[in-house]
């Protein structure tokens, strides 16, 4: 399994709107197939709105992503012959990556994990997602039960 690096990371900030996330665009690539997949799902409206905004604000930004990706390959494709030439290729590849690591803050409406009810999705998209669910906490008759597991 890869090592996460800084294109993995994710930070989660506090703003005055409510929660948002600063993450690297090469992890807005990576989540776009399994938000897709989570889209498809049927869910409680509340929470399929919750989902379809973030998908709107990440998609967004994917489009951004795109633009400026697709300005750095006409900047370096020789036109002529529909390629980039190899003593560019080294100076495409470092563009390209400062790219991939530009941070975007993306806010956040977290979900319960509990109102995605019986879906069923992979454990490798759970955890590429895992910054927009929350755990549900259990709740006797007489509020939230304490944590009761052991220090480490």
């Amino acid at each position: 399994m890869a090592r996460a690096g800084p294109r993995d990371a994710v930070h989660v900030v506090l703003s005055i709107d409510g929660e948002k996330m600063k993450i690297t665009m090469a992890r807005v690539l990576s989540i776009r197939e399994e938000l897709d997949s989570l889209f498809m799902k049927d869910m409680p409206v509340k929470t399929a709105w919750k989902i379809s905004k973030f998908i709107r604000r990440v998609e967004s930004e994917y489009n951004d992503f795109e633009k400026n990706r697709m300005k750095i390959l006409d900047k370096y494709v020789d036109k002529e012959v529909g390629k980039v030439p190899d003593d560019k290729q080294q100076e495409l590849m470092e563009e390209m990556e400062d790219l991939l690591d530009v941070e975007v803050e993306i806010e956040v409406d977290t979900v319960d994990i509990s109102e995605l009810g019986d879906i069923s999705l992979p454990p490798l998209a759970m955890a590429k997602m895992s910054f927009l669910f929350d755990e549900a906490q259990p709740v006797s008759k007489n509020g939230p039960v304490p944590d009761m597991s052991p220090d480490e």
